[in-house]
């Protein structure tokens, strides 16, 4: 069972996947989530805020697209890395 604590006072969404899955955005916290009929947690997404790796930017929209939607793959960079502790 999913056991991960969620909270979107409005706009949330969902999307129900052909696997049966379900995916889940949650606008205030920056996330989506995806869950088996389960409820098991299968995929989590976190919209990192720019310049603020540790900080969740808004998400209002998402949806899943089929494999092979696009016909090139979206390129990313990289985010930095933190140095280590001294």
């Amino acid at each position: 069972m999913m056991d991960i604590p969620f909270k979107s006072q409005y706009r949330g969404k969902h999307q129900r996947l052909p696997n049966g899955n379900r995916s889940i955005t949650i606008p205030e916290q920056g996330q989506t989530i995806e869950v088996k009929q389960t409820g098991a947690l299968v995929m989590e997404f976190n919209n990192l805020a720019p310049g603020k790796p540790t900080l969740n930017d808004d998400l209002v929209n998402v949806k899943r697209l089929p494999e092979g939607y696009f016909t090139t793959q979206p390129q990313f960079e990289s985010l930095p890395q933190k140095a280590p502790a001294p």
